[in-house]
């Protein structure tokens, strides 16, 4: 085709329609910028001199993709260039976290916030998009404790309204105590640890079930079943203790080959049920300590 530079420049060199500009390059570039501040034909060489230059050449402050012959090396920098771009640190210390408000019965994991410290720091995560990560994260756990403390609550509540079905008007008193006095009778021998208490790593002093029982006076009210848990007895240990105290009570002692019911003797000679019951009211209420 044919070009006629005159139909486009004035005899000073510029542009008699800087808009056909456009026309020139094409319909692909129909929309494009970049002959805004170009207004005459000097200014136009010197543009296309200049873009020509600039090609292949690593800008200032640019970032530069590894082309598609990099070395591994190569884009290793370009990784590191990039995370430090969008602000990652060199050391898990420079995290800003903020530590949240804990509920109850949740204590803070100081050692699990310093190992994800350095796990973000050596993985190269931004610090905004780490403090929102772990925050997150921490939400989680806090939901999810809650969630279980909630769970855990229903379930007591329901262990102890079964528990008093099953040991309706006295026996709320007299099994209770019965199993008081299997865990003073079996507790030394059977969870000396938990029974006589222990000290923690630190030194710290834990104080055992039975010195708990005790300054709890369990004996004295034997139906408060949140003073039980509070010692550290729940409904099952509960139920448990009651059997053994049950088959502990003095002057019952079972005799027989397994067939039919034993009879209960004392002294050598059987009694009668009226006479077993009131020994079983006798030991259910005495502190045999």
């Amino acid at each position: 085709m044919d070009f006629n530079l005159s139909e486009h420049c004035n005899d000073d060199g510029t542009f008699i329609n800087p808009a056909a500009l456009k026309s020139l390059a094409g319909p692909e570039h129909a929309e494009t910028k970049c002959f805004d501040d170009v207004k005459d034909f000097p200014s136009l060489v010197k543009f296309a001199a200049e873009t020509k230059s600039a090609i292949g050449k690593r800008l200032e402050n640019v970032i530069q993709k590894p082309g598609k012959d990099a070395t591994d090396a190569d884009k290793a920098a370009y990784r590191a260039s990039l995370k430090t771009e969008l602000g990652a640190v060199k050391s898990g210390a420079e995290y800003e976290f903020s530590r949240p408000a804990l509920p109850a019965g949740m204590k803070y994991d100081d050692v699990l916030e310093g190992k994800v410290r350095e796990m973000f720091a050596k993985a190269g995560v931004p610090k905004d998009e780490a403090k929102e990560i772990f925050e997150t994260f921490n939400n989680h756990q806090i939901a999810m404790h809650k969630a279980y403390a909630e769970a855990e609550t229903r379930q007591i509540a329901a262990d102890d309204d079964q528990l008093r079905k099953d040991w309706p008007g006295n026996d709320m008193v007299v099994k209770p105590r019965l199993a008081f006095a299997a865990m003073k009778a079996l507790g030394a021998d059977a969870f000396p640890k938990l029974w006589n208490g222990w000290a923690e790593a630190d030194g710290s002093q834990i104080e055992g079930l039975e010195a708990r029982l005790k300054k709890a006076a369990i004996f004295d009210s034997p139906g408060d079943l949140a003073k039980w848990r509070e010692c550290g007895v729940d409904t099952s240990m509960l139920r448990l203790y009651s059997v053994i105290g049950e088959k502990m009570k003095a002057g019952n002692i079972l005799l027989g080959d397994g067939a039919g019911r034993a009879p209960v003797m004392v002294g050598g000679k059987e009694i009668s049920e009226a006479q077993q019951a009131e020994v079983a009211a006798v030991n259910a209420n005495t502190d045999w300590s």
